[in-house]
């Protein structure tokens, strides 16, 4: 049985054929970083790179310190 394709960028799992919904999913969820027509075809051949600055996200606790330390120094 073959492996279920993923997103190269976010790693959703596809549970069609193939690549059946990749271009909705893409342009709902990566558009932003690039535009599907111009990332389909490495999509496709399996040479898309993920470029890490974009997931370089803070976590929850790091979030929350960040709002407390500039409201403390807001005043």
């Amino acid at each position: 049985m073959a492996k279920p394709k993923e997103c190269p960028e976010c790693g959703h799992e596809f549970r069609g054929k193939g690549w059946e919904g990749i271009d909705a999913h893409w342009r709902a969820n990566h558009n932003q970083i690039k535009r599907y027509e111009d990332a389909r075809l490495s999509i496709l051949l399996g040479t898309y790179k993920r470029e890490d600055r974009h997931y370089k996200r803070e976590d929850f606790s790091q979030a929350a310190a960040r709002v407390v330390r500039e409201a403390t120094e807001q005043n």
